[in-house]
């Protein structure tokens, strides 16, 4: 038995809330009793008892009716079907020739969920034709579908049908009947066991369906879950607790449809749930507002990745579209700090990983960073290039792929599978002003040791003082420089471009410029450099800007 493993399973269990482990056990016995005759005979006599009193969301769509719903689309979605079954996505191409496999299983487990999520039917190009072939496909191999029909997957696909039904005004029964089938399987399997963005995906689905079927059921189900986990999920400074960008916008996005939804159809019978989705669609474009750069592009922090939603500027163009106005608030809860001189911009990650119970795409990466010049990227985020677990994905995760300290190249939080952490870096913030950050985190506490990082800015330069308690380990601090970018001189303390030079002072042991591979897209590699300073207990690094040496 293998003690480190069982340790490290139960750091990770320890921050599950209740609900999520009862849910875990729940579908799995039922999903293994269900098979077996006597089930049903079972619950019987345990609810006779009173041992058993949960009550399965019982929708009826039997015989499935449904109201003529308005939908155009405001925004598209990102061209993945090039025609005559040919899918791209997650920059893998795949031509299927005469016949689609909707499990598919030579790419990425994420490749096959993007197929059956159906987002190519709201994609710009798309005729109707192609897209009401798409779906007879499937209803036709319905039986045979197996990953789509897992909760994630089904809710993306209720949502697109629902738009492309309404837009085109389709009346075919078949089509209708499996929306019913998927709706009614996932009021059954509402992931409570992962919560986070997935139990937002199930509830914004369920209540498009429940305004297409019109199903006061599905309705009060669906709202009740969506007003508790906007609550829940989105911080005070607009912030979504996943702490992703990326996810961030696809939660806004989600909610102007919705919006949208009501607003085409004048749907206005619950005035409290439309002010609910309004004023945290403007919270979250204010918080999207504040992080986002000059030049449109978002922060790839934790589990972030170019061509996967809309950009920024479509979203914020969706969000005028319904007349609405962002509340922009300082940048607190969500961890994040943006500071910006005459030239440069400048983002600090301070944040723990978050939410505790929930950290599935949170990396090892405390102290974190990402700096601009000119609306030019110079030091970035890596990114991500996959989901599977292997380590690839590990090294992606890992705290030496990101701008911040590594301690005998050990991770700053335990992560581990795909969309596991353990034991997490707790952060402390000391100072916060709009001319200095300071803060420290215990995730080397185990070896002795913590992290203080503090950032002092003015309009022309940086300066980014660490300090690691334990002299007696070897420590490196990581820069991570755009593809594009190119070292004109580089010395035993100085790195110069044209844009800027970097200095370092302290106790340096030596530095090496490597390379890595940004990943800006999945499966989309770029070569760059990365530059690892190995110092002892304090090091000091200064960023000139436009070569600008003037001392702090």
């Amino acid at each position: 038995m293998d003690f480190n493993k069982i340790k490290l399973f139960a750091n990770t269990i320890k921050f599950l809330k209740p609900i999520q482990i009862y849910y875990r056990l729940f579908y799995f016995f039922r999903d293994y009793f269900n098979q077996l005759f006597i089930y049903k005979h079972i619950l019987n006599f345990l609810k006779k008892i009173k041992l058993y009193n949960f009550q399965e969301n019982k929708i009826n769509l039997d015989t499935p009716r449904y109201r003529s719903l308005r939908w155009f689309d405001v925004i598209y979605n990102l061209k993945t079907y090039h025609g005559q079954n040919l899918f791209k996505f997650l920059n893998i191409s795949h031509d299927f020739k005469n016949k689609i496999d909707w499990n598919f299983k030579e790419n990425q487990d994420l490749w096959i969920y993007n197929l059956n999520y159906f987002e190519y039917l709201n994609q710009r190009n798309i005729t109707f034709q192609e897209g009401l072939k798409l779906i007879e496909d499937f209803c036709a191999n319905y039986s045979h579908i197996k990953v789509g029909k897992n909760p994630f997957p089904t809710s993306l696909r209720i949502i697109n049908w629902i738009k492309f039904i309404c837009k085109h005004k389709i009346y075919d029964s078949l089509i209708i009947n499996i929306l019913a089938f998927d709706v009614k399987r996932l009021s059954k399997n509402i992931e409570f066991h992962l919560l986070g963005n997935h139990l937002l995906e199930n509830a914004f689905a369920l209540y498009f369906a429940g305004n297409f079927f019109g199903n006061k059921k599905l309705l009060k189900i669906s709202k009740n879950i969506i007003k508790k986990q906007l609550n829940e999920q989105i911080l005070d400074d607009g912030g979504h607790f996943e702490l992703s960008p990326m996810y961030h916008s696809i939660m806004l996005y989600r909610v102007l449809d919705c919006i949208n939804l009501l607003e085409l159809n004048k749907i206005n019978e619950d005035k409290s749930f439309i002010i609910k989705l309004k004023s945290k669609a403007e919270l979250m474009m204010g918080w999207l507002q504040n992080i986002r750069y000059k030049n449109g592009s978002l922060p790839l922090f934790n589990d972030s990745a170019r061509g996967i939603c809309p950009n920024s500027s479509k979203i914020l163009n969706y969000f005028k579209k319904l007349n609405l106005v962002s509340n922009k608030r300082s940048l607190s809860d969500s961890g994040y700090r943006k500071f910006s001189g005459k030239n440069y911009e400048f983002v600090a990650d301070v944040g723990a990983i978050g939410p505790s119970y929930q950290s599935g795409h949170g990396h090892a990466d405390t102290f974190n960073f990402e700096f601009h010049i000119n609306k030019i990227p110079i030091i970035v985020d890596t990114g991500i290039s996959t989901y599977q677990i292997g380590p690839t994905r590990d090294l992606e995760r890992s705290t030496k792929s990101h701008n911040t300290v590594s301690i005998e190249d050990r991770n700053s939080s335990q992560i581990w599978s795909s969309f596991r952490v353990g034991e997490r870096a707790n952060v402390w913030i000391t100072e916060d002003t709009n001319k200095q950050l300071k803060a420290f985190h215990d995730g080397y506490v185990s070896m002795n040791s913590v992290h203080t990082r503090c950032w002092k800015f003015t309009e022309n330069y940086i300066k980014i003082s660490d300090n690691v308690t334990n002299k007696n380990h070897s420590s490196i601090a990581s820069f991570h420089f755009h593809p594009d970018i190119n070292f004109i001189k580089v010395d035993d303390k100085n790195i110069t471009s044209d844009k800027f030079t970097i200095s370092f002072t302290e106790n340096i042991t030596h530095i090496l410029i490597n390379e890595y591979f940004y990943n800006e897209q999945f499966n989309k590699p770029k070569l760059a450099k990365k530059l690892c300073v190995k110092f002892k207990e304090n090091l000091c690094t200064k960023i000139y800007i436009n070569g600008n040496n003037n001392s702090i």
